[in-house]
């Protein structure tokens, strides 16, 4: 069975901000991948939430590396999936709030 993906507010703005990032600096090319290898990782989690890594601060939290530049953070709660942050990897490791 597969869980129920929820995206919250700011992972939703976070994805925006990415996705318009990419494209102003990179090219469709570079975010039509980031998209595609986004949702691998979606189907990857939504089959198998444990496959995310357990973060170091929040014991109910995951995270799953999307590209070596970006980490989804989710959670899952009986049989939906709740995509809470993206984290950019090129940032201080101290500013990641869920690690």
């Amino acid at each position: 069975m597969a869980y129920k993906i929820i995206w919250t507010k700011n992972a939703g703005e976070d994805l925006k901000e990415i996705i318009s990032y990419l494209k102003k600096d990179w090219s469709n090319e570079v975010s039509k991948n980031f998209i595609n290898e986004l949702y691998s990782k979606l189907d990857i989690i939504s089959n198998y939430p444990h496959a995310g890594k357990a973060s170091l601060k929040e014991k109910n939290i995951r995270k799953i590396v999307v590209t070596k530049h970006n980490v989804l953070y989710y959670k899952f709660e009986d049989d939906v999936i709740i995509l809470l942050d993206f984290f950019d990897t090129r940032r201080e490791p101290d500013k990641d709030k869920l690690g």
